[in-house]
């Protein structure tokens, strides 16, 4: 990944080589961290280009990122004074101690307390305790989902990928994102029925869609749901590549700010 140079009369961005790239694009994140994205070969010498060719509408992206951040201030905290993982309904009040063997512990009235020596290390447990969150809860909920519609899945696995809810590879097996469960549960229900679909179908056809319909009813309003689901996702538990450049910067007045 390449940074762009400053330049007063451009946003700010990075830009990333990918080999599933087919042409060049711009990714705006929820932390309104901006990525260029170009197929391997593209010249790096017609970015700049690209980014004042599309300069309003970025700036009309980076507008709604900043909306939503005074709309939803607790999801842009660098570190959280609570989580609430939507999906399994549940919700702690956060701590950080600063002392004690790294990592995440709930203590006996409820609270989830982050032992590590500095922001990056606190973000970093809460990222791994998300993680094993997820693997607990999403790998049982997609085999039951699967048995209730008589679908059959390979291998579950729960990863942080950064552009994908969930995906299903030639052999039946799913990858799900770890973030689902900042989700409500009937569209974390949807993307494990539509991710199960594709153990039959692994396209997108119009028999892939009749059988989402056929085993979701409400797959149009849950589809779009999905869409735009990833302003519930807290700007901590992002992926690495999607955090703003400053995220670990320990300035401000939060506990761990300084250790």
């Amino acid at each position: 990944m390449a940074r762009a140079p400053a330049d007063a009369d451009l946003p700010a961005y990075t830009v990333r080589e990918s080999r599933r790239a087919k042409r060049a694009r711009i990714d705006v994140s929820a932390a309104g961290r901006v990525e260029v994205v170009v197929p391997a070969g593209f010249p790096q010498r017609k970015v700049p280009k690209l980014i004042a060719e599309n300069r309003q509408w970025l700036e009309r992206a980076l507008e709604r990122v900043r909306q939503r951040q005074a709309e939803r201030p607790e999801l842009h905290q660098r570190l959280p004074e609570r989580i609430r993982l939507a999906a399994l309904d549940l919700e702690w009040p956060v701590a950080y101690p600063g002392t004690g063997k790294a990592g995440v512990r709930e203590s006996s009235d409820g609270q989830l307390r982050v032992h590590a020596p500095d922001r990056r290390g606190a973000r970093d447990a809460l990222c791994n305790w998300v993680t094993r969150t997820a693997k607990a809860h999403l790998v049982p909920w997609a085999g039951a989902v699967g048995k209730e519609l008589g679908l059959t899945a390979g291998t579950i696995r729960v990863r942080a990928q950064a552009s994908r809810w969930g995906s299903c590879s030639g052999r039946g097996n799913l990858n799900l994102n770890r973030n689902l469960l900042f989700l409500a549960p009937e569209v974390v229900r949807y993307l494990l029925v539509h991710e199960l679909a594709h153990t039959v179908h692994m396209d997108h056809s119009p028999k892939f869609w009749a059988l989402v319909a056929h085993l979701e009813p409400d797959y149009r309003h849950l589809d779009h749901q999905l869409r735009g689901a990833g302003g519930h996702v807290p700007v901590w538990a992002l992926a690495d590549r999607l955090l703003p450049p400053d995220f670990f910067d320990e300035s401000g007045t939060h506990p761990l700010a300084g250790v």
